[in-house]
């Protein structure tokens, strides 16, 4: 079960004092070539994800209600950190690339906010397994669909499920062409065995 904050809450959080918002663009799942890029075509397609911009507006109004005395820093993929002026954002206190990321201290922080772009975070997978070194902090996923919810065993879980399911495309092509056959033996079944009605025909 998906611990939701908001809408329709049934879990609470921890207060937040210090917190370290995640980003990570859409763009670190394309392929560009071959049948990955039509794969990545096709998933990126039904993900429909959003922009980096919407994603800090989400973390900004999350922010004002639930940590308005908290420090805040956000960590940045090195693929748009020119998305992110810090001008506009000055809520920020730190903006951090992928170097500081891996000599950060998992004690800094009380709260990790990973911002998904899409439903269920698809391109997560390997980063999320590196953010369990912060296994004391409480994880907090903002999604691109806005919803807000706990990442905790029970969402890992569900989220693992609808990933997969998410990118199982395969199994739509090898389920088609016997589904065209199946359809076609029930037509022609039809057409054979049902009786055929005389045109203006009243019963």
């Amino acid at each position: 079960m998906i611990k939701r904050i908001a809408p329709h809450a049934n879990t609470t959080i921890v207060p937040i004092k210090n917190a370290l918002l995640v980003l990570r663009p859409w763009t670190l799942l394309a392929s560009t070539t071959g049948w990955k890029a039509h794969r990545d075509m096709i998933v990126h397609y039904r993900a429909n994800p959003r922009s980096t911009v919407y994603m800090l507006e989400r973390a900004h109004k999350f922010i004002s209600i639930h940590a308005k005395d908290a420090t805040i820093d956000l960590f940045v993929h090195k693929d748009v950190v020119a998305e992110v002026p810090a001008n506009d954002y000055p809520w920020v206190r730190n903006l951090l690339g992928d170097d500081e990321l891996n000599i950060l201290s998992g004690s800094q922080y009380d709260t990790i906010v990973f911002l998904y772009a899409d439903a269920i975070g698809m391109g997560w997978d390997d980063f999320e397994k590196k953010m369990f070194r912060f296994s004391h902090a409480q994880i907090i996923v903002i999604n691109g669909r806005r919803r807000i919810f706990l990442w905790d065993p029970d969402s890992r879980r569900m989220l693992r499920q609808r990933r997969f399911m998410a990118q199982a495309w395969w199994l739509e092509w090898i389920l088609a062409p016997w589904l065209l056959v199946v359809s076609t033996i029930h037509a022609l079944a039809d057409r054979l065995f049902l009786p055929s009605k005389k045109s203006g025909q009243v019963k």
